[in-house]
């Protein structure tokens, strides 16, 4: 019979692996949220001064249709551009696990080697997220 090993153990092997990791991967995963979330700030305000700017001229505060779909398509470019930092988070921790040198500049490796495999798995997953009708949960 095969022996596994017991959570306390992997706990405590993970946590050997991340000493003197964990810098880093919180500089990893704010630096990833930072830019994720300076994007789509940036298109919210866009959108939002454009609602502003028609309203003070006289017009409707209400969206169009055009608009929301606009909106909601760059949203999801953004989600699946997003995603492509998830393999360089990947690699980080991968290169932590097996005792190589992991530093935060791994979070741009999807985009520099791997950009069309990783925008393809990406899109993928977006997709199904969408196609099970959870696709509010993307909206930030």
């Amino acid at each position: 019979m095969t022996q596994y090993t017991s959570r306390a153990q992997l706990k405590e092997k993970a946590r050997d692996q991340m000493a003197g990791h964990y810098g880093n991967a919180i500089l990893l995963s704010i630096s990833r949220s930072l830019i994720v979330f300076s994007l789509t700030f940036a298109v919210s305000m866009t959108f939002t001064m454009i609602l502003t700017v028609r309203t003070l001229m006289g017009g409707s505060a209400e969206t169009s249709l055009t608009e929301y779909l606009l909106l909601t398509t760059i949203t999801t470019l953004l989600s699946i551009f997003a995603g492509v930092f998830q393999t360089g988070i990947t690699l980080f921790y991968l290169n932590t696990a097996c005792n190589r040198p992991a530093v935060t500049a791994n979070l741009f490796y999807g985009f520099k080697y791997l950009f069309k495999k990783s925008l393809g798995i990406s899109f993928l997953l977006i997709s199904a997220i969408f196609s099970c009708g959870q696709g509010r949960a993307l909206t930030p």
